[in-house]
């Protein structure tokens, strides 16, 4: 039985631990499942059937000798003379199996790889060059007339120094225009395409081809300076030396003020205004209506009167005309009544002060009295709020408007006076109302003060010619509206002084409102 085994034909002789145990089959490396333990040992299961698995050290041979599979590992962290193995060999078979499956990764193609770096280096090298070249290129200008070439992206200076340019240098000054010394200053100013550069512009600008430079002598430049801030208050300005009508054109507004003190003068000037100061403007004028409008205000002063001011309306309502009242409180807090007429009936209500007091005679106390006391009886009477006075005697000056803080937005006064108050007789009343009249008048009549039966006789007449003559004769409100140099607001008859305004405390000459 033997002799037919084709084993025992071999002529290769069985060592000694073959002799002591006989392969086996089931022995082979065909039958043992490695796996890697987590202490760096193999486990090998014997096919035996003993049941009982026998582990071996990693690194050695099994123990039939037989040779070991060539895709199977040794353990992760054996080591091959001290040194550890890593990479996929170094994995156990079921390791292998789990994250490559039965194929082993493949290796780069180191080749590919060096032939992809080269044209990938080779691309890079050409789109710099392009880019070094788009950006250093020269370009075509025109300097001073002439027509040059030069690199794109110069500055100015740059250019100024290649094209050897020569141009007078501005001065070197203190900060309040003093010189300190000549020619070392600036050394040239420009201009691009026909426009001045500032100083940051010309330091910033930078060529790009195609544009007319133009260099030209260059500017001051003013020493270093330390900066501190100062408020300015707003001054009382007037414009306009006659008229009827003196109104707030501009309310005034707190400035602040940059002061500049030089750091080698030692010099101290103003510099630029970081809020910006608003001078309070008065103007004097005529009344200008717009658009040839033919219109005119009839005023009446001192009332109301009890003989009187309901005849006025009567006749005013016959002829389909209005007028302005400039009434005095005291005389509308003894009758009401008429006041309030006066008001529903569609003419106006302005103040004649409260007691007929010469203004400009009076401390701001005083005068403030006078104003208030009659601007809140108005109101309280009549309904009616108003900020424009008509100043008894029309006496009301620059001091007067400077004491009267912003309390009233106009006054007015007159440029046709009827003289009723001389009782020249109802003709001479009539002659004197419309000598000269035109567009814009405001006639000066009385309601209250004395004897107005001459006026009563005198004002249907003064009526009906100014109406022959084509005269519409309206409020002093809307007379006002007609202009538009009158703002809107104080034409209305109730402007106040707005939130943030100030009023002046000293009489300008002129607007200071610039920077």
């Amino acid at each position: 039985m033997a002799a037919d085994n084709p084993r025992n034909n071999s002529r290769r002789k069985p060592t000694k631990r073959a002799a002591a145990r006989p392969a086996t089959r089931a022995d082979s490396h065909y039958s043992k499942l490695t796996r890697t333990s987590t202490m760096g040992s193999t486990e090998r299961r014997s096919g035996t059937g003993s049941g009982r698995p026998e582990t071996r050290r990693s690194g050695t041979r099994p123990a039939n000798g037989a040779k070991r599979h060539p895709k199977l590992t040794r353990a992760t962290g054996a080591s091959r003379g001290g040194r550890p193995i890593t990479g996929y060999k170094s994995l156990s078979s079921d390791a292998q199996r789990r994250v490559y499956g039965n194929r082993a990764p493949r290796r780069p193609r180191t080749g590919n790889t060096a032939a992809l770096l080269v044209g990938l280096t080779v691309i890079a090298a050409f789109i710099g060059g392009g880019i070094l070249f788009w950006t250093h290129r020269s370009v075509s200008l025109t300097v001073n007339g002439s027509p040059e070439k030069i690199r794109i992206g110069t500055t100015l200076e740059g250019l100024y120094e290649e094209l050897a340019i020569s141009t007078k240098a501005g001065n070197y000054i203190a900060v309040d225009g003093e010189v300190i010394e000549e020619e070392k200053g600036y050394a040239f100013s420009a201009s691009v395409d026909g426009k001045a550069l500032s100083r940051r512009q010309t330091n910033e600008y930078r060529i790009h081809g195609g544009e007319h430079i133009e260099f030209s002598d260059g500017g001051d430049r003013m020493e270093k300076y330390d900066t501190e801030y100062r408020d300015v208050q707003p001054k009382l300005v007037f414009e306009g030396s006659w008229g009827s009508v003196s109104f707030v054109k501009q309310w005034g507004k707190a400035g602040r003020l940059e002061m500049r003190t030089g750091k080698e003068s030692g010099r101290t000037a103003e510099g630029k205004w970081i809020e910006e100061m608003q001078d309070c403007i008065v103007t004097t004028k005529n009344v200008e209506p717009a658009d040839g409008k033919k219109l005119v205000a009839l005023t009446f002063d001192d009332g109301p009167a009890s003989t009187y001011t309901e005849e006025y309306l009567r006749i005013l309502d016959e002829h389909d005309a209005k007028a302005t009242f400039f009434n005095l409180s005291e005389n509308e807090e003894e009758l009401p009544e008429l006041a309030r007429k006066v008001a529903e009936s569609g003419n106006q209500i302005c103040s004649h002060t409260y007691r007929h007091q010469q203004l400009s005679t009076l401390g701001k106390e005083d005068l403030l009295l006078e104003i208030n006391s009659a601007h809140d009886s108005i109101l309280n009477v009549a309904g009616v709020d108003t900020t424009i006075i008509r100043p008894p005697y029309g006496d009301f000056n620059q001091n007067c408007w400077l004491l009267s803080g912003g309390t009233i937005s106009a006054s007015v006064i007159w440029n046709q006076d009827s003289l009723d108050w001389s009782l020249p007789g109802s003709d001479a009343i009539v002659q004197n109302a419309l000598a000269g009249v035109q567009s814009g008048s405001v006639i000066l009549m009385h309601d209250g003060g004395g004897d107005r039966s001459q006026d009563l006789d005198a004002l249907p007449q003064i009526i009906e010619r100014l109406q022959a003559d084509g005269y519409q004769l309206v409020t002093l409100s809307e007379l006002m509206a007609s202009d538009p140099q009158i703002p809107a607001e104080v034409a209305a008859g109730n402007a106040s002084m707005p939130e943030g305004a100030v009023w002046p405390t000293e009489i300008g000459e002129a607007s200071q409102t610039e920077a």
